[in-house]
């Protein structure tokens, strides 16, 4: 957050969704990912706004940062492409530019490699992907059937991806207030939440850059390919063999999805004019309100009672 050019208030609020709290609080590898990969988003964009050269420090930080982000779910991989819309000019020579994004590119494409490679070689009938599915579950036997019926494939998937994942999934209220068994957070609270996270998006006068028109359909683009990764893997993997209605997405997938999204609609048209402190203050005061009435409404009201 110290260092974001851009952004500052969102990551501030992102970092402290309740449904990230929760998932810091277990035993999980969802925290590391989310943060790792949130790090690198922003480094991208504090390489996009800064009218200096790129340094290297800045390259090794959003490589190893998506890269950490992704061992273990090499769906997010895809952000490392997000290299080849630094121009040039922001490095010390063409030469250097174009070593610099082969080898990241290079890097890229190994780590999903690891993704896919196993699958499609996987040639045993009988193989169970996830036992969590059924017993009916089998990734080389899903993907001979994809090729059988590609056209078949394609209508459930656009239905499963448009009909519920790309509208339903990104902001929904499990996304931001779900607090796994002891349920989700009043409708309420989340009105307060999504009023609170569109502000957050808002520039202040300490934190006026802008990324471009094209540089935001890039991240647009690149997080619409990760959706759809994560929805393709979960229906390899998770679902029974031909199944025509995809099941196992989980909503915390997504949080990663979340900064890059935002980012779009960051835009210098609309601005907060208050004191840079003063909207600290502000969204402090208000992402606390939302944290403590999660955990009163979820937690402490439920053993009163």
């Amino acid at each position: 957050i110290k260092h974001a050019k851009i952004g500052k208030n969102l990551l501030f609020i992102l970092f402290l969704i309740p449904g990230n709290i929760n998932l810091a609080a277990n035993y999980s590898k969802d925290p590391y990912v989310t943060a790792f990969l949130m790090l690198g988003i922003s480094t991208f964009a504090n390489m996009c706004v800064s009218k200096n050269k790129v340094t290297l420090q800045e390259i090794l930080i959003f490589v190893l940062a998506i890269l950490f982000g992704s061992f273990s779910k090499a769906i997010y991989i895809p952000f490392l492409f997000l290299i080849l819309l630094i121009p040039y000019d922001k490095f010390n020579n063409k030469k250097q530019s174009l070593l610099v994004k082969l080898i990241i590119i290079a890097i890229a494409c190994i780590i999903l490699s690891t993704f896919m490679l196993p699958v499609i070689s996987n040639n045993s009938s009988s193989t169970i992907s996830d036992i969590r599915g059924g017993t009916n579950v089998s990734s080389s036997r899903q993907i001979k059937l994809i090729f059988e019926q590609p056209i078949s494939f394609i209508k459930v998937f656009t239905n499963n991806f448009f009909g519920n994942f790309f509208v339903s999934y990104v902001f929904h209220v499990n996304t931001f207030l779900y607090f796994c068994h002891y349920g989700i957070a009043s409708n309420e609270i989340y009105v307060l939440f999504i009023l609170l996270l569109l502000f957050s998006v808002l520039p202040t006068s300490k934190d006026n850059n802008c990324l471009s028109p094209k540089i935001k359909l890039s991240l647009l683009l690149v997080s619409i390919i990760i959706m759809f990764l994560i929805i393709l893997s979960m229906y390899l993997t998770f679902n029974p063999i031909g199944a025509t209605q995809i099941i196992g997405v989980q909503f915390r997938y997504y949080l990663p999805l979340l900064l890059p999204l935002l980012l779009v609609l960051n835009t210098n048209k609309i601005k907060v004019n208050f004191e840079f402190k003063k909207t600290n203050i502000i969204m402090a005061i208000l992402i606390s309100l939302v944290i403590f009435s999660t955990i009163y409404e979820l937690l402490f009201s439920a053993v009163w009672i």
